[in-house]
């Protein structure tokens, strides 16, 4: 629980700018509640808050960069695994490309914090259209509800065909890729 709070002070000032961050705030703490229970989410909301009030450029700039790193070494794990998995054989080492795979790294990274902040602010906006509608879905709840279903597929299934077809060594023809991640974002839709 510790661990997330240096990514959710990042997301929240950075998507705070865009969106706004009592809007941004209020879409991670309606998360973290169907996530971690409504104790865990409160907790988490007074720390955000506490950190809000606090401005140090310093630390900010330290913990973003951090929490790249972080996030880097996840997909270098992720890298690694693919290829381990998949026999991938080993290569000499070459600057150029270990600068461009680093870049690619960075690039999903970032695409994967924007991905995760799109979709937890659709969420967020179905669960408070739809806790201020009646008992009885309307059409417009079930069509909000649709729509954050399809764009959350939407957004996995192509996270997912980026990571299998950027990251491993081994490559494999994009259809099989495809299909793999379409069988992926369908299981983590559903278990959503």
């Amino acid at each position: 629980l510790f661990s997330i709070v240096p990514l959710l002070v990042v997301i929240t000032a950075t998507a705070g700018i865009i969106f706004g961050r009592d809007a941004v705030q209020g879409a991670v703490t309606t998360e973290l509640n169907s996530l971690i229970g409504k104790e865990g989410a409160l907790f988490m909301e007074s720390v955000l808050s506490a950190a809000r009030h606090y401005r140090n450029l310093p630390a900010l700039i330290i913990s973003i960069g951090l929490t790249l790193m972080g996030s880097l070494g996840m997909f270098v794990q992720i890298k690694g695994s693919l290829d381990s998995m998949w026999g991938a054989e080993k290569t000499a080492f070459q600057w150029r490309h270990y600068i461009l795979a680093n870049i690619t790294l960075f690039a999903m990274v970032i695409l994967a914090g924007i991905l995760l902040v799109v979709s937890a602010v659709m969420s967020a906006l179905v669960v408070a259209v739809a806790s201020n509608i009646q008992v009885i879905p309307t059409s417009s709840t079930i069509g909000l509800i649709a729509a954050d279903t399809v764009a959350f597929f939407a957004l996995a299934l192509g996270l997912i065909i980026l990571i299998y077809h950027l990251l491993p060594r081994r490559k494999f023809r994009l259809r099989n890729t495809i299909f793999g991640a379409f069988v992926t974002a369908a299981l983590l839709t559903l278990g959503r």
